[in-house]
């Protein structure tokens, strides 16, 4: 790419930050930049203003070409247009969870590098995929793709069967076991929650990645259904106060167990 492609990529995923609410991953990134790559940027944002700008004039038939006072109500030569269905998909995941420490979850498989930003952390029921290239302020420029994209692992992980959720949770379990909680965020042994989630947009897979356990769909948006605190014992103060605020924040069912074999639609369907 060319210096102004380069440009307009990165100034696109700086207004993605921004419409995100990261402004202190914004302010990281503009103060990485030499000086001619902020004016490379600079020039790019305007370039955009002016495009949206035209955009939004032609779709409200106005003409601003002289000053914004001047603007006169054209005809209408066009009708709106309808969007295109997505494909959506019906599976399973699996997250890290923090009784007392955090009542959000957490992505389970992410980096050292990545598990601290909010790439890896679901605030709401609903996420949109982000390659984590791009979520490291470090390195999001000239390497900017939509995710998921064919050739990289990003894309939020969506497990077809069941089964393989149960041999996901087996790992993620054995892990918690075995490894010190200096391990993991918090310096806490995670807790393990289950999810029926609906994938949506562009759909990759299934395909089982190198040193991962199951077969996996790589998905644009995903949008948690219900969710799973697998226990046998009597849960805990912990364990209630954190369904309760799941409960909350989602908007979903939470319940204690795993779903039963007999639940509908136990293997992943897309429509």
């Amino acid at each position: 790419m060319n210096k102004h492609t380069d440009s307009i990529a990165t100034t696109a995923q700086l207004v993605a930050l921004v419409i995100e609410g990261r402004h202190e991953d914004v302010n990281t990134c503009l103060t990485l930049m030499s000086d001619e790559e902020r004016t490379g940027v600079l020039i790019s944002a305007l370039i955009l203003a002016a495009g949206y700008a035209k955009q939004r004039d032609d779709a409200n038939g106005w003409d601003s070409t002289d000053t914004p006072k001047s603007f006169t109500r054209l005809p209408s030569t066009s009708s709106p247009t309808r969007g295109t269905p997505m494909d959506r998909i019906n599976g399973w995941r699996c997250w890290y969870a923090f009784p007392g420490h955090s009542d959000v979850l957490h992505s389970p498989l992410r980096a050292t590098a990545t598990r601290h930003l909010p790439i890896a952390t679901w605030p709401k029921r609903f996420k949109s995929a982000e390659c984590a290239i791009l979520a490291n302020p470090t390195l999001i420029r000239k390497r900017w793709h939509k995710a998921p994209e064919e050739h990289c692992a990003c894309g939020i992980g969506v497990i077809g069967t069941y089964s393989d959720v149960l041999q996901r949770l087996t790992l993620l379990q054995g892990w918690a076991e075995r490894r010190p909680p200096e391990r993991y965020l918090f310096n806490t042994t995670p807790t393990i929650v289950v999810g029926r989630v609906t994938g949506s947009g562009l759909i990759l897979g299934p395909r089982q990645e190198k040193n991962t356990d199951v077969p996996e769909y790589r998905v644009e948006h995903a949008r948690i259904q219900a969710l799973f605190i697998p226990t046998t014992a009597p849960a805990s103060t912990a364990l209630q106060s954190l369904s309760e605020s799941f409960a909350a924040r989602y908007r979903v069912p939470v319940q204690f167990g795993l779903p039963s074999n007999t639940i509908e639609n136990l293997t992943a369907t897309t429509k």
